[in-house]
């Protein structure tokens, strides 16, 4: 018997290839990653995939982002069974599981000095009058995460032609927004002495906030929206919703 694309093995199998391939092709750096795709067989020639299950550690989603641990479920997934025994796989309608991530605080700190923020905090004119945005640097980072969700953050950035760096120490507790889909930094103090180190400290705010809430993860096609934090010494453990409109390319 020839293997056609009503063979279910063939199918289910093809669908696991390239939802491997699709993956790690987001995946810049993993030190394990599995991917595993769940399937009826009479469901899966018409294109049906009961759910796909992902587990990662130590991932890098690029250069500048990483996680600990990623762990993803997505519900049903419908395809067109014929593109995808060529690899091609495009969803019929969207689909929603759900993730979990661990970060770190040296994943914070990590995307903090990383080439991704410094572009963005050089991308403009001035922080604050007479002060270009290209003579400023991100000279050292370091992050601390408690169980009870408060979170330090002490920056120090470099300015050309200054001898003295400013260092920026942040201090906040995380928390939910009234909506409980996004984190919230309650009660912030922020260490600063002057105006540029005023500014700086607003940019780390922002920044840090973007991180911790998953801006810097979501993917073309991908959305998350945050559902339950836990709190550890040096780690956080984020549960969010995953919604997926279109197969990252």
């Amino acid at each position: 018997m020839i293997d056609s694309p009503k063979d279910p093995k063939l199918v289910e199998k093809t669908i696991d290839k390239v939802a491997h391939a699709i993956f790690s092709s987001q995946i810049d750096r993993a030190d394990t990653l599995e991917i595993h795709v769940s399937a009826d067989t009479e469901r899966i020639t018409s294109g049906t995939v009961d759910g796909l299950h992902l587990s990662a550690n130590g991932i890098s989603v690029s250069p500048n982002v990483r996680m600990a641990n990623l762990d993803v479920r997505l519900d049903a997934i419908s395809v067109n069974p014929l593109k995808a025994v060529v690899g091609n796989v495009e969803l019929k309608q969207p689909t929603e599981g759900t993730t979990q991530i661990v970060l770190e605080d040296r994943d914070i700190a990590h995307v903090l000095r990383s080439q991704k923020i410094l572009n963005i905090l050089q991308d403009g004119s001035e922080i604050v009058e007479g002060v270009p945005t290209e003579s400023i640097a991100i000279h050292a980072v370091e992050c601390q995460l408690t169980e009870a969700g408060e979170l330090s953050v002490q920056m120090t950035y470099a300015i050309a032609d200054r001898d003295e760096p400013i260092p920026i120490h942040l201090q906040t507790r995380l928390d939910f927004t009234e909506d409980n889909h996004a984190i919230a930094f309650r009660d912030i103090q922020v260490q600063t002495n002057g105006d540029l180190s005023q500014k700086l400290a607003e940019f780390t705010v922002t920044q840090t906030c973007k991180f911790v809430n998953l801006k810097y993860m979501e993917l073309d096609g991908v959305s998350l929206e945050i559902d339950r934090v836990e709190f550890q010494d040096s780690m956080l453990s984020i549960s969010a919703r995953v919604y997926v409109s279109e197969i990252p390319a």
